[in-house]
């Protein structure tokens, strides 16, 4: 082990090097700089010649120290350092040959915890050089600005969401010279709150402001589990200062915990405590922790909103809340369950890897709160300590699971025992790719029964009954129950009729302010309905806009000649409004276009013209182009010098296109000599040329009955929506299912007031899922919407396994092998789950060899070609036994 005098290049095992250099060392008085190889880092610090009050000050957390400097005869030999208020002298003089890299002072078994030193330069020789610190291995400097991150670190502002703050009563105040501008900071006075997070990697550094009268002088930080203190105290006042470090932790993922402001100068409170960044390893990333607020969902995830319909909330007395104000809600919504109120549960399924719960936090939430994942219990909690903060935290993460299977996920969470609030649900996110799916939904209609649900896709154009599509699938948002025209809907399933057909009724209005006439104009109206084409035509892809970016996708445009005439208004399915207008006379290469969530296939699209100004403002020429990067475009489809449009025409385009594109745009180049292209609406189709269901035979739409006056209860509406648990599966009369409140919903039943009324049942009033409203605007778009009823015929389903060598099988055609199910007649459950649906694997082709002859030797050589074919699926039927 060296010792004082001894010559050290490099620090022993067990001690850690700080260069001269290094920001923590403070230097006062006449230094400059002299480079050589010689020294450590190539550098030292030396004092002017016969220079007097010359300083070294810095400040370290550990148990030792050592100063490394050079020993000559022109070095000073009455230097002093004071470690902690304790002076002593040390020595750089000596006759004779120099030592470089020397230990020239060393200090040993100090209390481990935060020192302060201060190097007073002697003045009896020429100069003294300073080459280098070095201290604990473990140890650190601390109390300088840091005012970026050193080599091998990367910092982390202290508005970064993936931390965690409880009980700081002023978060993201502005701070002169601060990191970013900004500090968090819990109230002087105050010990309480806590920041909390989480990252990957090795080390870690806290940045903060000190000074000496208004922070904590002792701060109590937790590095999974294990407890340090630092100090927010320093001599004079500072912004970034290094105040804690900590290096050589287990690569992984690592929970830090900074707590416990304590401290009190004479006459003054002072327990404040401002994090201003965090600096970690510069290949190391934050990762979300508990009690982290959650805004809005991180990279890689997507959220559902409390309100989503595919959440099944079961127990009593589950209290829907909207809320404004500060904390805020997700989307302004919760349900929440409180005391009194034990047993309410959450269901819902989905399909991914991962899922979260976000819900608010407070002194009074339950700890024990139970969150069920494929039957595997776990427990969570929402309850912060008591010192902590004095109002609950919203959007908070309360509960995480990661890396399931990719595949489906059954979920209960179920609420806690103690506490005021048992239970809070203010959102779930799951993977960005997954789907959220409700405990009785399914994507084949085969698998319906009364109570279950299946998702589907309703397009409207122009204001006129619309199509369905994409069974089973998610394709755009739920619509909205009380403004909706076009998206998302669950079809419930509720009876069988006389004919054994399912009857399924929509959850909610799809299309609103629709007059009956209308409807009844479709078919849909009549006591037979309408048959339902199942491939062959077009749907429009994009819903209902109400911005540039809801409910999905985004609207743009070159230009916009105000905020009432935004590209969004193109695309709000409403015919009577100006829909989008570009600046004045920018309409030559003016574009608009739409970007869907995925790249999606695009054939028809439809524009229509002005109301005002058709003669001079209406597009002659354009150009329809796609794009899967917003960059380079591909012309789809050309028109030039197109006829006069009549005043709000509507016109459509068909052209050939099978590729995806994410974003589709309309150019115009020419009009009829106006200053722009006006544009009421556009929309962009796609052909469905595949039956998203093929186990459904016929499919007819029409309206539910709805009674003829007040009295009547021999109708759908009251024996469905009304009075109806669908097997348990609902509480009647729900408006979380039926979503009634949202508008009146018209009916096929011509009303006892007269044969000009038509009954529509829902929201009337305050009457609830009972209400009745016999209007007569049956001509008039009211606010009255279109709720369907659709009648499927189940298909016969037929499945297979093939009996060979005395068991039942079933060709895997990804493998290319036959796989035995079993050795008796398997279940029907068997037949359904695992029977083959296409036998056409076994059909008999003839299968051709093609051999290419190549020149690949001298003329008169021969090459021996052979070929084989795979008759491994094939093998003598005798005969065929249905069972």
């Amino acid at each position: 082990m060296a010792t004082v005098g001894d010559q050290l290049a490099l620090p022993e095992s067990g001690w850690r090097r700080y260069d001269d250099t290094h920001v923590g060392l403070k230097y006062t008085g006449s230094w400059y700089k002299v480079t050589s190889t010689n020294y450590y880092n190539g550098s030292v610090n030396v004092t002017t010649r016969a220079a007097d009050n010359n300083y070294v000050a810095f400040s370290f957390y550990g148990t030792k120290i050592r100063i490394v400097s050079d020993i000559a005869q022109d070095r000073h030999s009455d230097n002093t350092i004071t470690v902690d208020g304790v002076t002593e002298s040390f020595n750089t003089n000596k006759t004779g040959t120099g030592v470089l890299n020397a230990i020239v002072y060393e200090k040993t078994n100090l209390p481990l915890g935060f020192h302060t030193v201060t190097i007073t330069v002697g003045h009896n020789r020429t100069n003294f050089i300073m080459d280098a610190i070095d201290i604990d291995e473990t140890g650190y400097l601390y109390g300088h600005a840091l005012t970026v991150p050193e080599d091998g670190w990367k910092r982390y502002d202290d508005a970064e969401p993936f931390i965690s703050y409880t009980g700081f009563t002023q978060r993201n105040s502005a701070v002169t010279g601060a990191y970013e501008g900004k500090s968090s900071y819990n109230a002087n006075g105050s010990a309480v709150g806590e920041v909390v997070f989480s990252f990957v990697g090795t080390k870690v550094r806290i940045i903060s402001s000190t000074t000496n009268t208004s922070r904590a002088e002792s701060v109590s930080v937790s590095i999974d589990g294990n407890v340090e203190m630092f100090t927010a105290r320093s001599a004079t006042n500072q912004v970034q200062t290094l105040v804690y470090e900590k290096q050589n932790l287990p690569y992984g993922t690592h929970t830090v915990k900074i707590f416990d402001f304590k401290g009190v100068l004479t006459g003054t409170t002072a327990a404040a405590f401002g994090l201003d960044a965090i600096d970690i390893d510069f290949d190391g990333w934050l990762v979300r922790s508990i009690g982290s607020e959650m805004l809005t969902p991180d990279e890689g995830w997507k959220r559902y909103d409390d309100s989503h319909p595919a959440f099944l909330y079961l127990g009593e007395n589950w209290i829907f809340q909207t809320q404004t104000g500060t904390p805020t809600l997700y989307n302004a919504t919760h349900h929440y369950s409180a005391r009194g109120m034990g047993g309410n549960e959450v269901r819902f399924k989905f399909y991914g890897t991962k899922m979260r719960l976000i819900s608010s936090i407070g002194v009074t939430f339950a700890d024990d709160i139970t969150v069920v994942i494929d039957g595997v219990s776990e427990k969570c909690s929402a309850k912060i300590a008591a010192n902590a903060a004095t109002t609950d935290e919203r959007q908070r993460l309360t509960y995480e699971k990661t890396n399931l299977p990719l595949g489906f996920h059954e979920v209960k969470i179920i609420s806690g025992t103690n506490g005021e609030w048992r239970l809070d649900i203010d959102a779930i996110d799951i993977d960005s790719t997954g789907r959220l799916y409700h405990p009785d939904e399914v994507t084949d209609p085969i698998d319906l029964t009364i109570g279950k649900r299946i998702r589907c896709y309703y397009s409207t154009n122009n204001g006129l009954v619309g199509n369905f599509a994409f069974f089973g699938q998610e394709t755009a948002p739920l619509i909205a129950t009380s403004a909706g025209a076009g998206g998302d809907l669950y079809f419930i399933c509720v009876d069988k009729d006389p004919a054994g057909r399912l009857k399924l009724i929509a959850d909610r209005n799809i299309q609103h302010s629709i007059s009956w006439d209308t409807i009844n104009a479709s078919g849909v109206a009549s006591g037979s309905g309408v048959p339902l084409p199942k491939k062959g035509y077009y749907v429009s892809m994009i819903p209902a806009m109400t911005s540039n970016t809801t409910p999905q996708g985004v609207a743009a445009a070159s230009t916009t000649y105000s905020a009432s005439l935004e590209a969004w208004k193109a695309f709000d399915k409403n015919t009577t409004d100006a829909g989008w207008l570009m600046e004045n006379s920018k309409w030559n290469g003016a574009w608009i276009s739409y970007t869907f969530p995925q790249p999606t296939v695009i054939n028809k699209y439809g524009i229509k013209g002005p109301n005002s100004n058709a003669s001079t403002d209406s597009a002659k020429s354009w150009r329809f182009e796609g794009s899967n990067d917003g960059t380079s475009w591909i012309v789809l489809d050309t028109k030039t010098n197109q006829p006069a449009w009549s005043a709000g025409e509507y016109r459509e385009h068909v052209f050939t296109n099978k590729d995806t594109y994410k974003t589709y745009r309309l150019v115009f180049t020419a009009n009829n000599g106006g200053a722009y292209v006006r544009t009421m609406a556009v929309d962009m189709f796609q052909l469905i040329e595949e039956d998203s269901m093929p186990s459904v035979g016929l499919s007819i739409l029409r309206l539910p009955t709805g009674g003829i006056n007040s009295s009547d209860k021999d109708n759908e509406w009251d024996m469905y929506i009304v009075n109806s648990t669908l097997n348990g599966t609902i509480i009647a009369g729900d408006d979380n299912v039926w979503n009634y409140s949202g508008g009146s919903s018209w009916t096929s039943t011509t009303n006892s007031a007269g044969s000009v009324n038509r009954t529509g049942r829902g929201a009337s009033g305050n009457a609830g899922a009972s209400g009745y409203n016999p209007t007569s605007y049956v001509a008039a778009a009211t606010a009255t919407g279109f709720r369907p009823l659709m009648a499927i015929e189940i298909l016969p389903m037929i499945r297979s396994f093939i009996h060979h060598d005395g068991a039942y099988k079933k060709y895997q055609t990804e493998a290319l092998t036959w796989n035995t199910i079993s050795a008796t007649l398997p279940s029907e459950d068997t037949f359904i789950n695992d029977g083959m649906d296409d036998l056409s694997v076994l059909d008999r082709k003839n299968e051709e060899v093609v051999q290419t002859m190549t020149a690949n030797g001298l003329l008169g050589t021969g090459k021996l070609f052979k070929g084989s074919i795979d008759l491994k699926k094939y093998f003598e039927i005798t005969n065929v036994s249905v069972k």
